[in-house]
């Protein structure tokens, strides 16, 4: 009755397709992640070499770079100006000291009566000359010896005078250009800004 057909009953026939197809779903799960995980390294390498590629093209590289030179020329430039203010700040301060203290030093030889006339400082001996070489931005008080220049030689009259025994008595002996009038004027002066001659 069942004659020419195949030994197997249908029920065992689906069976078998469906183990084969079981299988090759497997096989083919089996390879499937690598698979896609390879790709997705490949992609992402491909992605980053293509947005570099595409920085230096439009020189973002430089770019940068030369921002940051920029920066450090200016952080550079504000540190200079700041120590050249506090330099200065710092300059003025000490003149200041040093004109109140030749003020004070000259109340007090007023009030203790060893003021000296003009006619007296400008008629004592020499003691050696000096010449100027430098001529401070500050000094302006009525002891101090006015109207000197870079390279003017003065006549010391008496060594280590005014506050802290930092100046020298002075002459300066000027004439004026197209007159034949001498102009003596005497005073104190910085040590540190005169250079002794050597006779």
């Amino acid at each position: 009755m069942f004659a020419g057909r195949s030994s197997c009953s249908p029920v065992v026939a689906f069976c078998r397709r469906r183990s084969t197809g079981c299988r090759g779903f497997a096989s083919a799960s089996a390879g499937g992640p690598e698979r896609t995980t390879a790709s997705a390294g490949t992609s992402s390498t491909t992605t980053f070499r293509q947005r570099l590629a595409r920085l230096r093209s439009n020189g973002t590289p430089e770019i940068v770079f030369g921002v940051g030179l920029l920066t450090l020329l200016a952080a550079d430039q504000l540190l200079q100006s700041q120590q050249e203010a506090q330099h200065h700040s710092d300059r003025e301060a000490v003149l200041k000291r040093l004109q109140y203290d030749v003020d004070a030093d000259m109340a007090k030889e007023r009030s203790d009566g060893h003021t000296l006339s003009a006619e007296e400082e400008s008629s004592k001996p020499s003691l050696f000359q000096c010449r100027v070489m430098t001529v401070p931005k500050y000094f302006d008080g009525t002891k101090s010896l006015m109207g000197v220049e870079v390279g003017d030689v003065v006549e010391v009259l008496e060594e280590q005078v005014g506050p802290g025994g930092t100046y020298n008595l002075c002459r300066l002996v000027r004439q004026e250009e197209d007159k034949k009038e001498i102009i003596v004027s005497v005073g104190w002066y910085p040590m540190s800004c005169l250079e002794k001659i050597k006779s």
